[in-house]
């Protein structure tokens, strides 16, 4: 960056942060005196052109050399020192500089001077030779400021054009001491006495004397420089401050009223405007005065109704006007010219007296039907029968509601009329005549009992808009759409006041600050304002209309606004957007730095928070300016969040990594960037997660590593020694294990040798089928050997059958029912012995008798059994049982015969051993009878979803399920049921099931 001072010209070394400073003299006899800088330009990446008060300068980059080229007057060497200002280069390389001596142009090739001058006979030479400024501009064509005016250099016959200012008093006041050009092409002049730009279709120089700020006239004077940015704003340095002058032209007319010359409402605050088909403007306000302006016929006539100020405007389709007063309606009489009031209109109707309720809208519907909003509800005018009917109220069950006031109405030819009240919306079914509450599926739709609605639109494409003080609602029920509008959507105001729909479709309301358009095409809110040229940003509820060729009115407090959509011309050049400002808070301490261009990335700690201050290089209206931004971590969606006319972003506690940042702004006419302005923001790491902490945390995880190696290896040999020792233990061990496994190996040949004796000895089953061939044997040990056996002998038709259940399992139980088959087959063989209870009292005699007693020991070992006899011939059963029972089933019932309460042989601990009779029980048997005999094994089984006994309660419900079927399918139905029954659990004891089928 190249800097010119009064003491010597100096360059700024961005990187390093340090000035170098060159110092040029007058001449080299007066080596001590500095020369000021007049001006810099860098034409080119080779060198730049400075401009001193004697001569042009040229410092050459490659070599820092400079070269000296100084001033001359006429064709003598005479040295003069001139007051120089303006330095430009053209596209032909000439160097074109100003002086209080005319104009020097200066041939880099020739290394010479061309001067021109004034001269008072020659109408095409230089204004004045006191040259301020020189110019440059597009169109690479040569401007010239002298104190006497403007000059433009003509290159093909090497003259000059002046242009004169429109007054000869302006041009006596003007000295033209700057030239500056908008991005159009128009050239701007300042001077201390004022602004004036060059009107290049008449040629002539127009003065800004002064401009208007905030309603006052401010005065353009001891202007000292002026800027042109890109969007076509003015900002301009004077003695007084820093003044700014947007240069575009103001999309509405800057004088509306100019289309009405003879009209004072234009100032005034209107409260109804309509433009009927025949181009006539009616405009009405509140204190109760009416004017009618034709404009075709170039009149106006103004109604003075007193009191009764105008509220709504209305044509119908015979082109009657109708005027809503607060205090009834009055309809005009264009052959009379006169205001009449609608019951005299209208003298025959029937119904409701208007006269007294102020009128806030009428519509037109289907035929002559005409609905009218008033202060007390809905009225329905029909002409053709001269009839009001009054609508007040809504009936819910037998309750009811007053519809109140109604803003305003709006019909889609259908049967359903849209009414906006006070206490929200309401729709209208005229062929039932019920009122109803909609429902538009919003979240928050309960607000339209709340929400004072002010206007309401159906537009072309059958979508309602609904304007109220809390908002816009756009709803179209076909296409599913529905929208809510707030100041958070970027309307200027919440407070929703009339709404319009242009020729091109796109929708237009009025606000309490100002107009908003809602572009359909590019789905985006304009916000027009006072510097738009509108006369106020205030207007009225449900107050404008739209003509059928296309104007639109809105009336508000400093009168109306009129305009043809279709003729405003956007500005849509896009605007640039800058990230300008970083704060960083960190301890108490806020750290500011500036962001611009070159700064690609930005670097804060993870528990800093830190603002992003950025703009919109669009100040038409910065206040309208908006913002959406996106932050997104490496490896993520990008998601673009809108944050209206907010210009700062405050964020905190991000998580360390890269994130990047992106933001688009739009201009204040809605306009949005092309290009994102971009961030790279590194969020730091704690310090646990720094470089030096992995560090910190690697070298104590080789420590850690060291140290469990060190473990390790004196683990191991440790551990070797303690192999080496139980490798000896092993060996020992390994022995008695083989010991150990000989003598098991022989104790289960053992028991299965004692099992096949023990079934060698056991009638098999082969030999009961034979005495009982409708019979089956579930017989399921829990060992090799079991302690339950069955027995059967037959004697005459007398059949002996007994399940027993000796004391234990195994090798006990095995040996408990040798003995107890042995002493059945010497019971049974005893003659006259026929009865099962007899035979269970030498059973237990016996068992006592070999068992005894040995100290004070009472004998444990016996046996539960259930001994029957059966009688084929006379169909009879005797039964006798030690502890267990006998189970007859008949005609789907159980018969329990139960068997006495102790068992045989065995005794209760420490009692007196007592005399045991068993019970003999006798029972008649029918054919197809089903007897079982069992053991306690399979009601004692666990198993289960619970892990519980199986019981005798689910056994009996068992036997009633099966025993009517085949004999060897109930022993499949019980072995399958007790097995899932048992599922992984072990089985506790050996299980006996003896069925016999009462068929001999």
């Amino acid at each position: 960056m190249w800097v010119g001072t009064n003491d010597g010209l100096n360059l700024f070394d961005r990187e390093q942060g340090l000035f170098k400073e060159y110092v040029f003299y007058y001449t080299e006899d007066e080596p001590n005196k500095c020369t000021k800088i007049d001006a810099i330009i860098e034409p080119d990446s080779s060198g730049i052109w400075i401009q001193i008060e004697n001569s042009l300068k040229r410092i050459n980059f490659s070599d820092q050399s400079i070269q000296s080229f100084p001033f001359f007057e006429g064709n003598c060497n005479s040295y003069k020192r001139y007051n120089t200002s303006g330095l430009e280069q053209d596209a032909q390389g000439f160097i074109w500089l100003g002086t209080s001596d005319g104009l020097f142009v200066f041939s880099p090739h020739e290394e010479k001077y061309e001067q021109f001058v004034h001269n008072s006979l020659d109408p095409y030479s230089l204004c004045d030779n006191n040259v301020n400024d020189v110019f440059r501009d597009n169109n690479d064509e040569i401007w010239i400021a002298t104190d006497n005016g403007l000059n433009k250099f003509d290159r093909l016959h090497k003259r000059f054009i002046t242009f004169p200012f429109v007054s000869a008093e302006n041009s006596a006041k003007f000295r033209i001491s700057k030239i500056f050009g908008a991005e159009d092409g128009t050239i701007w002049l300042a001077a201390e006495s004022g602004l004036a730009y060059l009107n290049k279709s008449s040629k002539s120089i127009e003065v800004y004397p002064q401009i208007t700020f905030k309603k006052s006239e401010f005065s353009l004077n001891s202007l000292k420089t002026l800027v042109i940015d890109k969007n076509s704003i003015a900002w301009i340095g004077a003695e007084s401050g820093l003044i700014k002058l947007d240069l575009k032209p103001r999309k509405f007319g800057a004088n509306p009223d100019d289309n009405y010359p003879n009209s004072a409402f234009f100032e005034q605050n209107v409260t109804a405007v309509y433009k009927d088909t025949k181009a006539r403007v009616w405009i009405g306000n509140q204190d109760g005065i009416l004017e009618l302006t034709d404009r075709y016929y170039d009149r106006q006539t103004s109604f003075n109704l007193g009191n009764n100020w105008v509220k709504t405007i209305f044509e119908d389709s015979k082109g009657r006007i109708w005027i809503g007063c607060n205090n009834g309606i009055l309809l005009y009489s264009e052959a009379k010219d006169e205001l009449i009031a609608f019951e005299e209109y209208f003298s025959s109707v029937v119904g409701s007296d208007l006269r007294r309720l102020s009128i806030y809208q009428i519509i037109q519907g289907k035929r002559e039907d005409f609905w009218i909003g008033t202060s007390e509800g809905l009225f329905n005018f029909k002409e053709r029968i001269n009839t009001v009917d009054s609508y007040n109220s809504i009936y819910n069950n037998e309750s009811s509601v007053i519809v109140g006031s109604v803003n305003a109405i709006c019909s889609n030819q259908g049967n359903e009329i849209w009414i906006g009240t006070q206490q929200g919306m309401l729709l209208f079914n005229t062929q039932t005549n019920v009122f109803y509450k909609p429902d538009f599926g919003f979240e928050d739709n309960f607000i339209f009992d709340e929400i004072e609605v002010n206007s309401i639109l159906l537009d072309r494409e059958n979508s309602w808009w609904i304007g109220t003080n809390y908002g816009l609602w756009e709803i179209n029920t076909q296409e599913a759409i529905r929208n809510h509008y707030t100041e958070k959507n970027g309307l200027p105001n919440n407070l929703i006041n009339k709404l319009l729909e242009d020729k091109e479709s796109n929708i237009w309301f009025s606000t309490n600050k100002g107009l908003v358009k809602y572009d359909k095409s590019r789905l985006d809110f304009l916000i027009y304002g006072i510097n738009d040229g509108l006369k106020s940003n205030e207007y009225n509820p449900g107050c404008g209309s739209s003509s059928i060729d296309g104007e639109v009115f809105f009336g508000g407090l400093r009168g109306v606004d009129s305009f043809y959509p279709i003729e405003l011309k956007e500005y849509n050049k896009s605007p640039q957007v800058l990230i300008s400002v970083l704060e960083v808070y960190g301890q108490n301490v806020l750290k500011k730095r500036l962001i611009d261009k070159a700064t690609k990335s930005i670097r804060v700690r993870y528990n800093e928070t830190f603002n992003l201050h950025f703009s919109v290089m669009d100040f038409s209206f910065p206040e309208q300016n908006r913002f959406i931004y996106s932050l997104c971590a490496e490896g993520k969606r990008e998601e673009w969040l809108p944050i209206g006319t907010q210009n700062s972003l405050t964020f905190s506690s991000l998580p360390s990594g890269t994130y990047s940042f992106k933001l688009k702004g739009s201009s204040g006419n809605g306009v949005w960037s092309e290009n994102e302005a971009t961030l790279k923001i590194l969020v730091e790491a704690s310090f646990w997660k720094t470089r030096i902490a992995y560090f910190v945390y690697g070298t104590f995880i080789l420590l850690l590593f060291y140290l469990f190696i060190q473990l390790r290896t004196s683990s191991l040999r440790r551990s070797n020694r303690i192999l080496r020792e139980n490798d000896i233990v092993a060996k020992q061990v390994s022995k008695q294990k083989e010991l150990l496994s000989y003598r098991n190996k022989n104790i289960e040949d053992s028991l299965n040798y004692a099992h096949r004796i023990q079934e060698a000895i056991l009638v098999t089953k082969e030999n009961f089928h034979k005495i009982l061939p409708k019979s089956f044997i579930l017989h399921l040990p829990k060992d090799i050997v079991s302690g339950d056996f069955y027995w059967i002998s037959e004697k005459d038709d007398m059949v002996f059958v007994a399940a027993v259940d000796c004391t234990g399992h195994g090798v006990p139980g095995a040996f408990m029912s040798l003995i107890g088959l042995e002493l059945f087959r010497k019971i049974t063989s005893i003659p006259d012995i026929n009865e099962p209870g007899i035979i269970l009292n030498h059973l237990n005699e016996n068992i006592q008798d070999i068992f005894g007693k040995e100290g004070n020991i009472s004998l444990r070992d016996g046996m539960d059994l259930a001994l029957c006899i059966i009688d084929k011939k006379n169909m009879t059963l005797q039964f006798a049982g030690a502890m267990n029972p006998l189970f007859l089933l008949r005609n789907d019932k159980l018969i329990e015969v139960k068997g006495d309460r102790f068992s045989i042989g065995a005794d209760p601990d420490d009692e007196v051993p007592y005399i045991k009779k068993f019970t003999s029980h006798e029972l008649k048997l029918q054919k197809d009878d089903m007897i079982y005999l069992f053991s306690d094994g399979f009601a004692d089984q666990f198993g289960g979803p619970a892990g519980k006994k199986y019981k005798y309660r689910r056994f009996r419900h068992l036997l009633l399920t099966i025993h009517k079927i085949d004999i060897q399918r109930q022993k499949r139905y019980l072995r399958e049921s007790i097995e899932d029954w048992r599922g992984n659990e072990e089985q506790i004891d050996d299980i006996l099931v003896i069925g016999i089928r009462a068929d001999f």
